[in-house]
């Protein structure tokens, strides 16, 4: 048994929209976690393959997973590609990339709503290098394409996933032999970052989050305008980037951007801060 293959990031550039559509069709099996992290976090991992192996409920299926973090280099594992060639060799690929200028603030604004950050942006890109590193698509991806082969790596755009939807299903499907026209009722569902934090906001709020106790304190017509009260309470702008942040970001991605198009014959001169 062995999985057969994996979206591996790029962090904030839809992985989560296309594992969910994906796992849907019936020829594919996903991970019954959606980010195992298994050759990230298991410095033996040749130990703990039963448990990974475990994750995967029907074995008879085209086996895949989605864990971001095995293109967060230099964090985690240094050896990802060759550990992961180790197991299957076969592996293949289906990296998302996304304008990274716009990835840099949606990771930001993810961290700052979760409290893994406190900082504003500028503060934020100078100390947390995974802000830029995550967006360095051609620096995450070139380890791969050297290890397992061009043919077994696919590069999809963010913007080509939300707007064309099922011609980037039936790319796929040609990349892992599976039959296309499985897709054919297939819906994209996806919600900006903001409506989703204005959601768990809610649910995190600790005075509004018993709903039958608020029943008993204030009339039913008012619960809505609590509701929106404690979500506007919760909302985050996105940052103003400065000057000095552009030029920053555009040190480090206007060469990888360049690079990029050079792994894979794509274009990406859209792709501006």
């Amino acid at each position: 048994m062995t999985v057969d293959f994996m979206i591996p990031g790029a962090m904030k550039c839809g992985t989560t929209t296309l594992a969910e559509l994906l796992s849907k069709h019936p020829q594919i099996c996903f991970s019954s976690k959606k980010e195992p992290e298994f050759f990230s976090k298991n410095e033996d991992w040749k130990k703990e393959l039963n448990s990974y192996h475990k994750l995967f409920p029907c074995k008879e299926r085209i086996l895949g997973e989605a864990s971001t973090g095995y293109t967060k280099f230099p964090e985690g594992n240094l050896e990802i590609w060759n550990d992961i060639y180790d197991y299957n060799s076969e592996m293949k690929f289906i990296y998302l990339v996304r304008n990274p200028f716009q990835r840099c603030v949606s990771q930001y604004m993810h961290m700052l709503r979760r409290g893994y950050l406190k900082s504003d942006f500028s503060t934020a890109l100078r100390s947390n290098q995974s802000l830029i590193n995550n967006g360095r698509y051609a620096f995450q991806i070139a380890p791969y394409i050297e290890r397992f082969g061009a043919e077994q790596v696919m590069v999809i755009k963010f913007e080509e996933l939300i707007s064309n939807q099922f011609d980037v299903l039936v790319r796929i499907s040609k990349f892992l032999n599976i039959d296309s026209n499985e897709f054919q009722s297939q819906t994209l569902f996806h919600e900006n970052d903001s409506l989703q934090e204005n959601k768990s906001a809610w649910k995190r709020s600790p005075l509004l989050r018993n709903i039958s106790f608020l029943k008993t304190l204030v009339p039913k017509g008012m619960i809505p305008a609590l509701k929106g009260m404690v979500q506007n309470t919760n909302r985050i702008e996105s940052p103003e980037l400065s000057y000095s942040d552009k030029v920053i970001l555009k040190r480090f991605y206007e060469e990888d951007i360049k690079q990029l198009q050079n792994l894979t014959g794509e274009d990406f001169s859209t792709w501006r801060i």
